[in-house]
């Protein structure tokens, strides 16, 4: 309930460009510091040691906070591109190059597969392909020279999930959550079912132990049913129609032009969660729904704009009032 009623809160105080442009740094800042810091460190001990969150939040596990530095990614190349200080643009490519290294350094598999996406929704998006696909490879050809063995070993496994125990707890698991939703198909199994050790190895036997759900998906399917998982499903699905529907108002606009970049960029922060999230467990996440509510104050702000650009035309246009006039 917390995080819904931040949620609505937050469409309700930032209605002007200038709040919602201070949330976005207020985000950056907030999440750029761990990348920051955490990238720095993965660079400075070549990949040694896995970065962590902070102890006692949402993203103190490496998936988690991977996952955070994912979808902030985006967020700070709207930054970039909104800015005309020339500090603050190389200041966030540095940024951006920081935390690619953080999001390596967590050793998230799953993480690794969510910044795949990102990367080339960033290319696909850009102004720039060519130079941001350059600079991409370049920093690919630095990060492959320092990565440890270990590093790469951990990423080989995606390819042999029957020999990753990790991968079959993770099959296991969402095994778990699908045969639970099919036996509670309207409400599900609740909150945290998987705790239950006795409902968890009867309904996956061959489980050594009870585990969450590492996806999601299937964490709002085991909780919540179908009927959960549709409405968790459709709330993304309108987000991304809406955005697309800013970008599509706005393309156009010069005025208008950090609204466009903003739709496009939360995009990619979407791609980046529901990639990542697949194989992550945070459907409940207060970082994704701060998205959904900047998409609801983005149309907001730019709405009445519109709405003046179509009645700003000459008085012929308007045939009643010109009948009252005659």
């Amino acid at each position: 309930m917390k995080i819904f009623f931040v949620t609505f809160l937050t469409i309700v105080l930032m209605q002007k460009r200038e709040r919602l442009h201070a949330l976005v740094w207020v985000v950056v800042i907030s999440m750029g510091y761990f990348g920051a810091t955490n990238g720095l460190e993965t660079i400075l001990t070549g990949g040694k040691y896995i970065v962590w969150g902070p102890p006692g939040t949402f993203i103190a596990d490496n998936n988690q906070l991977a996952m955070a530095m994912i979808m902030t990614l985006p967020l700070i190349r709207y930054l970039q591109l909104s800015s005309d200080v020339r500090l603050i643009k190389l200041s966030m490519t540095g940024l951006m190059i920081l935390t690619v290294f953080s999001i390596l350094g967590s050793q998230s598999r799953g993480a690794f597969l969510g910044l795949i996406a990102v990367t080339a929704m960033l290319i696909l998006k850009s102004r720039n392909r060519g130079r941001l696909a350059l600079l991409t490879i370049c920093l690919l050809g630095v990060a492959a020279a320092f990565v440890p063995d270990h590093w790469v070993n951990r990423m080989e496994t995606l390819e042999n999930v029957e020999e990753d125990k990790s991968a079959m707890g993770r099959i296991r698991a969402w095994t778990f959550n699908f045969r639970l939703a099919v036996e509670n198909p309207v409400f599900g199994g609740g909150f945290n079912a998987y705790q239950d050790r006795d409902l968890f190895l009867r309904l996956v036997p061959e489980a050594p132990r009870n585990a969450n759900a590492h996806s999601i998906y299937f964490e709002v399917l085991g909780e919540h049913s179908f009927i959960g998982l549709a409405l968790f499903l459709s709330l993304g699905i309108a987000c991304w129609k809406h955005l697309n529907r800013i970008r599509k108002i706005t393309r156009d606009d010069a005025n208008l032009r950090w609204a466009y970049d903003l739709a496009s960029m939360v995009q990619v922060s979407l791609i980046g969660y529901f990639s990542a999230g697949a194989f992550l467990n945070l459907a409940f996440f207060d970082y994704y729904y701060t998205l959904l509510s900047v998409a609801v104050v983005l149309f907001e702000i730019i709405a009445p704009k519109q709405t003046l650009a179509r009645t700003d035309v000459p008085l012929i246009f308007h045939p009643v009032e010109a009948r009252v006039r005659g």
